[in-house]
């Protein structure tokens, strides 16, 4: 029976975990904490109390596991980690999980890989890294010694700020979203960025975002994309000054309708209402000079680094890892193999992984890890180029695998999934077993 080390315990972990057991692997799943759970865990995660999820629960999950209670339509931080402990005890996964194991060294030996951890040495035929994509919170180096700053990841409850001065600084999901909750806990918050994002609310007139966003592609139908990518850049930024018209009466929050740069998109409740109330003031610029920042506390909603220092130095040459890079880390394609990397697999490790997309990576590791050829080398290193490319582009769009729908068709299709609806809404469950 071949043995596979997985590092990481959170939905990636979990997942390849479940999908490994399935090929009758024998399977080590190595987590450096004391719980599952992953960024999904307040206090050892980069989530806050509260916290909702930006997509609907019918995506936030796997595709043969609803969820098992009751939860809202956007699930709290709560109701994921709940989920995943479900996951976690339907599929009988905490037996092959090792708590409190922080993996020190993954290289290549003749037969597999080397696992070490603390003053243990490990052997196995096959290593899956799911240890996620925002590891490490970034704090830029003229915040580092401010005692007023802290990151997103540490923010805590909102009505601990209230009546204070705050500067949230950083722009996307988490900036809007904790901004917008400060001001509602009646904070006085200033939202400091350096471009502004078109900032859609979770439901637009009665429809969940990610239903609105994804859908089935028609084949009978199939929608004109320009050919040139600045013109499907503009064609979207045209769709969003639709869905996003109210924002575009705040100077601060315009965006031209016609840009051909990409469109970067946050999710938040409230914020407009915020900003138009003057709960929420507004500053754009490339720098924000800590000096000038009048507030008590200052919330860095700033990113992640992705962290892969684990991985032996000849793994992270043929990754290209670049440690500073916050959207293309390490060379690694959405099929998440590698040329140079035999019986190593990676899920979840992009910037803005799916509950599908990271099943889908999860059972495409599991089988090839098995000795199934379910791609060819070729197709492999066209897929690591493919995120050469990526990382090489000048103006960079706002995620590496923005088209989740495509993304994931594409998987499905080298896994041999069908998918049992094929019209309508894009749901994680149209692709169960």
């Amino acid at each position: 029976m071949k043995r596979v080390a997985i590092i990481g315990a959170g939905p990636a972990g979990l997942v390849s975990a479940k999908e490994c057991l399935a090929q009758g692997l024998d399977v080590t799943v190595f987590e450096k904490t004391d719980r599952i759970g992953g960024l999904w865990n307040a206090g050892t995660g980069h989530v806050w109390d509260g916290m909702r999820t930006n997509l609907s629960s019918d995506t936030c999950r796997f595709p043969d596991f609803p969820h098992q209670r009751a939860v809202d339509t956007f699930p709290t931080q709560m109701d994921m980690l709940d989920y995943l402990r479900d996951y976690t005890d339907h599929h009988d996964l905490e037996r092959v999980v090792r708590y409190d194991s922080e993996i020190s060294n993954v290289s290549q030996n003749n037969n597999g890989w080397d696992v070490e951890l603390n003053t243990e040495r490990k052997a196995f035929d096959g290593v899956i890294v799911a240890s996620g994509f925002f590891s490490t919170p970034y704090v830029p180096k003229h915040w580092q010694e401010d005692e007023r700053a802290v990151h997103s990841t540490n923010v805590g409850p909102f009505n601990q700020y209230s009546g204070q001065k705050v500067c949230v600084i950083g722009n996307a999901f988490s900036g809007c979203d904790i901004a917008a909750g400060l001001a509602g806990a009646k904070a006085k918050v200033r939202h400091a960025f350096r471009r502004p994002y078109w900032l859609l609310p979770r439901n637009v007139e009665g429809v969940d975002v990610d239903r609105l966003f994804y859908q089935h592609s028609d084949p009978e139908n199939p929608k004109v994309k320009p050919s040139s990518l600045s013109g499907q850049y503009r064609q979207s930024n045209e769709y969003f000054s639709v869905l996003c018209e109210g924002q575009l009466i705040h100077e601060t929050l315009k965006i031209n309708p016609e840009s051909a740069k990409p469109p970067y998109v946050a999710i938040a409740d409230g914020y407009l209402e915020a900003v138009g109330s003057g709960t929420i003031t507004l500053s754009a610029a490339d720098h924000i000079d800590r000096r000038s920042v009048d507030a008590d506390k200052v919330i860095l909603a700033t990113g992640y680094n992705t962290n892969l220092s684990f991985l032996d130095q000849t793994v992270r040459k043929a990754l290209n890892y670049d440690a500073s890079d916050r959207f293309m880390p390490a060379l690694i394609g959405d099929m998440g193999l590698h040329p140079k990397l035999d019986n190593m697999a990676f899920v979840g490790m992009y910037r803005g992984p799916y509950f599908l997309t990271m099943a889908l990576q999860a059972q495409m590791a599991a089988r090839t890890l098995a000795g199934e050829t379910l791609v060819s080398q070729a197709d492999i290193s066209q897929n690591v180029a493919r995120a050469k490319e990526l990382r090489e582009m000048m103006v960079k769009p706002q995620f590496p695998y923005g088209d989740y729908t495509a993304v994931a068709e594409r998987l499905a299709s080298i896994l041999g999934i069908e998918p049992k609806v094929k019209t309508g809404d894009f749901l994680p469950e149209h692709f169960a077993p």
